[in-house]
């Protein structure tokens, strides 16, 4: 019997009974430990133990977890089929890679400091809270990337990737470096608006309204909602997907993210977090919080100060569009102070 069909024999005879009873997400955990243990032997170069936890995680998903009574459970379908994916396609190939480091291997070194003596315990179970089904629980994705020698690319199942750098053109120069008034005219204008944007009422009235918008159950069930369903397009999944692969120099997982399969469990992912309403609650009260600091009310208004000045500068060069939405904003914001001067009289 050759070394490899000697270790194929002992991550079977080695494996523990597999328990019908437990979870099948802490089956996810076990498998996510093989992972982690087959990284830490692969760093250390010691490629039997790496081949044999890998080996036993194959075996964990490809043979023992699809004769679970509630592997066909939909919470649990996506991480299954992610994990079968991996097994049939990264795991597999390292395993290859594997056998011929050990073509000419040394007998089997003792098991480096890292390694547990005894199996995981399985996770404190946490009050029944819906939760968005996500491919990545149990540290999966975290282990996948150790393994294949890390990523650039998240790995916090809650957040989102970067944008590809790139993607946006710049925003035309007057909306961001407005030009200096040029006459009385512009002048006044610039004055004018920059009273508007700076006004602390106006200030603490916008703010006011984003925050009771933002605690709206209705608003965040439509923005949900709208969320939720752009996750569904096909179009976003793989622009996801590409932005994922363009955010790696690991060639696997930038194979992993193009993959079809995957690209709809992410989307599946970011629709049903997008569309869990507790989801909905902690995003609506972060925003609330944040319209009603006052730090934020004024960065907010040179914000909106440079934009106005932008937009009158640049409305001249392109119509007369930013001259009349300049003019109508002060306009309402004059009869505004003229209501406020009469209430107090």
């Amino acid at each position: 019997m050759d070394n490899v069909s000697r270790l194929d024999q002992k991550a079977r005879n080695s494996l523990p009974l597999f328990n019908k009873s437990a979870s099948v997400k802490d089956h996810f955990n076990t498998g996510s430990n093989y992972l982690r243990e087959a990284a830490g032997y692969k760093r250390a170069e010691d490629y039997e133990n790496a081949y044999l936890l890998l080996k036993q995680y194959s075996i964990l998903i490809m043979e023992q977890l699809p004769t679970h009574p509630n592997i066909r459970n939909p919470e649990v379908q996506d991480e299954y089929y992610f994990n079968k994916e991996k097994c049939q396609g990264p795991i597999l190939a390292e395993l290859e890679n594997l056998k011929k480091q050990l073509s000419n291997s040394l007998p089997s070194r003792p098991p480096p400091p890292f390694a547990s003596k005894t199996p995981l315990p399985p996770p404190p179970k946490i009050a029944p809270t819906p939760q968005p089904t996500t491919p990545t629980s149990g540290g999966m994705l975290s282990s996948f990337s150790n393994f294949f020698g890390g990523s650039k690319a998240p790995s916090s199942p809650n957040t989102l990737p970067p944008t590809p750098k790139g993607t946006l053109p710049p925003p035309p120069k007057y909306l961001t470096n407005p030009p200096p008034p040029s006459n009385n005219t512009d002048k006044y204008a610039y004055d004018n608006i920059d009273k508007l944007a700076n006004n602390k009422q106006v200030q603490e009235k916008v703010g006011g309204g984003v925050s009771n918008l933002a605690r709206n159950e209705r608003v965040q069930e439509a923005v949900g909602s709208q969320v939720s369903d752009m996750a569904k397009n096909e179009q976003y999944q793989k622009s996801l997907g590409n932005s994922i692969a363009n955010n790696t120099d690991n060639k696997i997982l930038q194979s992993i993210a193009k993959n079809e399969t995957m690209q709809r469990h992410m989307g599946n992912v970011v629709s049903k977090t997008a569309g869990n309403k507790e989801v909905q609650q902690k995003i609506g009260a972060k925003i609330a919080t944040t319209a009603q600091d006052k730090e934020t009310q004024q960065k907010v208004a040179n914000g909106l100060s440079t934009l106005g000045k932008g937009l009158w500068s640049g409305g001249k060069k392109v119509g007369g569009m930013a001259v009349v939405g300049a003019k109508g904003a002060y306009q309402n914001y004059q009869n505004e102070q003229q209501n406020n001067e009469q209430e107090k009289k």
